[in-house]
């Protein structure tokens, strides 16, 4: 095997499908954050069946919502990008 040659079998493939999946993933979260940023998608706004909660509150709710499901699916693209990685350097 030469410097620059790459060796593809089905465990380093399963790698690389790995990565591009948390790539994905990051994408996604990246498009979403700039629809929010432009105005394109409005946050959540979180609503329970009494009216004691105010407006205000409801959305700043919602956004903590939203920031704490971008931060999961961004643990789980790191994770599989890094299992990716490693799986394909050990093939």
């Amino acid at each position: 095997m030469t410097e620059g040659e790459i060796k593809l079998t089905p465990k380093s493939l399963f790698g690389y499908v790995l990565f591009i999946i948390g790539l994905l993933l990051l994408g996604y979260v990246c498009l979403n954050a700039i629809y929010l940023a432009s105005g394109t998608f409005k946050p959540l706004q979180v609503q329970t069946d009494q009216k004691t909660i105010s407006i205000e509150t409801q959305f700043f709710f919602g956004i903590m919502l939203q920031i704490g499901m971008y931060a999961l699916i961004i643990v789980i693209a790191s994770i599989l990008m890094k299992n990716g990685m490693s799986i394909v350097r050990k093939g």
